[in-house]
């Protein structure tokens, strides 16, 4: 998919809210002020909250998500706005609308299940479809280098085994053999390499497993950190519990952990997971912790804003996963995050688990290139494999061009290097895609041409 960006932004103004819908140069901008009536926002949430496996049936999510339209689009300029970069992206080839939404300004509005949005132009809801994904977007001036990833893609499952204890246990067991049942597929096709940090996942551990520091663990750098365990809202902000020496749980703060998942260690997504167990109480400083990563370098993360079953799980990592890594439109997150949406919900219609991942991000969604080594086989034939090294080579652009703008140090000059090497590879591809597309022209051609000779 070739998306364009549609820019909604959010901001409290006292009695009124500003709703600014931006579609980059194509549509232009355009913004309205509305009373700012939280209560049916609010009802809504309390409705999913409420939810436990009751069944949420089609019209009931369809209402609620013509209420959050209505929020956050309404029948006015932006709403208007909305259905033109749809409606354009439609007329070209593999068009879509990334929408991207930014609640900065309205923080208070963060914890309403946007993701439930329903676009009644088209009848159907916005982020389970390919061609509208929602995100989350935060605005960072933070880079994202070293796109490329020699497969397998390194996954980090970080499983406390003090969260298996206390008030609220949860069944870590059951989490770790979740991951590996959805990843094995890829893991035998020597696509992802899944490793467990289970055993005294202490801060210190944490941080040379990161760092190549644990031998069982491998001396290669994990592209992806899935967490599992228990956190809390803090101070205005959020932490997570890892095991202290003597295994009891050990808080850490957001902005250690935001450092410790530096891209330049070569981090780029991290998973927060909703273990069976866990209450929506227990998911807020997900919900907090998530955004505070991005905004302080983490591409993306992706949070579940709601509890969901084992089967939901499963379905949600294996699909998720096998998108994110092998599929045509491998490395781009939202992708993957629509592709699980949309197996979700096409396997549990009556559950609301479609919309509990909540995807945040910055800048665009492209986060690795995963490689072979081998040029033939890294050439992009189809065209979302081609779709997706172009979004590489727009993303290699944006880390050049703010690098170039950064204090040309030893290790700036170093990532410049390596940026412009990496954009003159993906370039390359490209032009032999063509000169392959080309060839197989030419040889179709040919073999026309024989009946009449």
């Amino acid at each position: 998919m070739q998306y364009h960006d549609l820019d909604v932004t959010l901001a409290n103004g006292g009695l009124h809210y500003q709703r600014v819908a931006r579609c980059g140069t194509r549509h232009g901008e355009r913004q309205d002020e509305v009373p700012l009536d939280l209560e049916p926002l609010a009802r809504a949430l309390e409705t999913l909250e409420a939810y436990a496996g009751a069944r949420l049936d089609e019209q009931a999510q369809r209402d609620l998500g013509m209420l959050l339209y209505d929020g956050l689009f309404g029948r006015g300029s932006v709403g208007a706005q909305l259905e033109r970069c749809i409606g354009g992206a439609q007329m070209e080839e593999n068009g879509g609308v990334r929408v991207r939404l930014d609640l900065d300004g309205a923080p208070q509005l963060a914890r309403i299940p946007w993701e439930f949005l329903y676009f009644p132009s088209d009848e159907r809801f916005l982020a389970p479809s390919l061609q509208s994904p929602l995100i989350r977007y935060l605005r960072s001036g933070a880079a994202n280098p070293g796109l490329e990833v020699r497969l397998p893609v390194r996954v980090l499952a970080v499983l406390p085994e003090s969260a298996a204890r206390g008030e609220a246990p949860l069944d870590l067991a059951a989490e770790k053999a979740l991951l590996q049942r959805a990843l094995a597929p890829l893991a035998a096709a020597g696509t992802a390499d899944l490793r467990f940090l289970d055993r005294e996942a202490t801060p210190d551990r944490l941080r040379s497993a990161l760092s190549g520091g644990v031998p069982e663990l491998g001396e290669e750098p994990f592209q992806v950190v899935c967490f599992a365990g228990h956190g809390e809202a803090h101070a205005g902000g959020a932490r997570l519990f890892l095991d202290g020496e003597g295994g009891e749980p050990v808080p850490v703060e957001d902005r250690w952990l935001a450092e410790l998942f530096d891209p330049a260690r070569g981090v780029k997504l991290v998973v927060l997971n909703a273990c069976q167990g866990a209450t929506v109480t227990g998911l807020q400083p997900f919900a907090g912790l998530a955004p505070r990563l991005v905004k302080q370098g983490v591409p993306a993360v992706v949070a579940m804003q709601f509890p969901v079953y084992d089967d939901e799980a499963l379905c949600f990592a294996e699909t998720f996963y096998r998108a994110l890594f092998r599929g045509p439109s491998r490395g781009r997150v939202e992708v993957a995050t629509s592709e699980a949406r949309r197996a979700l919900k096409q396997d549990f219609p009556d559950s609301r688990a479609w919309g509990a991942p909540v995807l945040y991000m910055r800048a665009g969604g492209y986060l690795f290139t995963p490689t072979t080594g081998r040029t033939a086989r890294d050439v992009p034939l189809g065209r979302d494999e081609a779709d997706a090294w172009r979004e590489a080579v727009r993303e290699h652009e944006r880390t050049i061009g703010q690098l170039s703008q950064a204090s040309p140090d030893e290790r700036t000059v170093a990532l410049l290097r390596r940026e412009r090497r990496e954009l003159s590879r993906a370039l390359r591809l490209l032009r032999l895609r063509g000169l392959v597309a080309g060839a197989v022209l030419a040889v179709a051609g040919a073999l026309t041409a024989l009946p009449a000779l």
